[in-house]
């Protein structure tokens, strides 16, 4: 999903045609997060640093309103800054987590960029790839 944007901690993806959310088979525990993302695009970054970060919103079976989930953030390294070539790859996994999620649940999982240092003025679009695996017990 391109330029999907992020209200606080919301997403509503009423009236959008490419959610990619899938809904949870049976009531579970999230327990790790992989991410991976490679760039596309050469892109550079100047006067600030940025993380790219991964987290799982969540809906309710009837709802396209998606909310992040507490502790379920994963920020991927290394961080962004200066000039960043096409094929980088940037990847992490967190798993000590223990997330309940109930069946029925629909998970969206998300990739934004996160300002750790410096003053961003311009606009930074991030072209690539990515990918994920979430273990549920």
């Amino acid at each position: 999903m391109n330029n999907l944007i992020i209200s606080g901690n919301t997403i509503n993806t009423s009236g959008l045609l490419d959610s990619v959310s899938f809904t949870m088979p049976r009531d579970g525990i999230i327990t790790s997060i992989g991410a991976t993302f490679s760039t596309t695009l050469p892109i550079s970054i100047s006067n600030a640093a940025l993380t790219l970060r991964t987290s799982l919103y969540a809906a309710a079976a009837n709802s396209n309103l998606f909310t992040e989930l507490p502790g379920t953030s994963v920020d991927l390294a290394p961080t962004l800054s200066g000039v960043i070539p096409t094929d980088q790859v940037f990847s992490q996994i967190n798993s000590s987590l223990s997330v309940p999620v109930n069946a029925g649940t629909r998970l969206m999982l998300v990739f934004r960029l996160i300002i750790t240092s410096g003053d961003l003025v311009s606009t930074v679009i991030l072209s690539g790839t990515s990918s994920a695996g979430i273990r549920i017990s």
